[in-house]
């Protein structure tokens, strides 16, 4: 059971990733850029229009805070072709930290 935890679980149902994993990950696809400030860090990714993908209270062992779309961001972006008729032809969910989202977008 995960009550008050923030990332209990992921996409896959596995217990909750080291921020570490998910830079690792991330670095394998994409530039990641990482603010610290302590044992605090916030990684971002620039391609994604500067978004914030995830964060930790602890770079080293802690647990990361974004949602990361593994499937999504290890596909990257499709071509416009393969886009017609899917969600890729509106958005690419790669997932993070920051959005909050109320509606349908476009």
């Amino acid at each position: 059971m995960c009550r008050g935890s923030i990332a209990c679980s992921d996409e896959t149902g596995d217990a909750a990733r080291r921020f570490a994993d998910d830079v690792a990950f991330l670095q394998d696809h994409t530039e990641i850029v990482i603010l610290e400030r302590g044992a605090a860090a916030v990684a971002i990714a620039p391609a994604y229009q500067g978004r914030v993908m995830t964060s930790t209270v602890d770079r080293d062992a802690g647990i990361s805070f974004g949602w990361i779309n593994r499937p999504v961001i290890a596909t990257g972006v499709l071509p416009e072709a393969e886009r017609k008729g899917k969600l890729e032809e509106h958005i690419h969910i790669f997932g993070g930290e920051e959005r909050f989202w109320l509606g349908p977008e476009g």
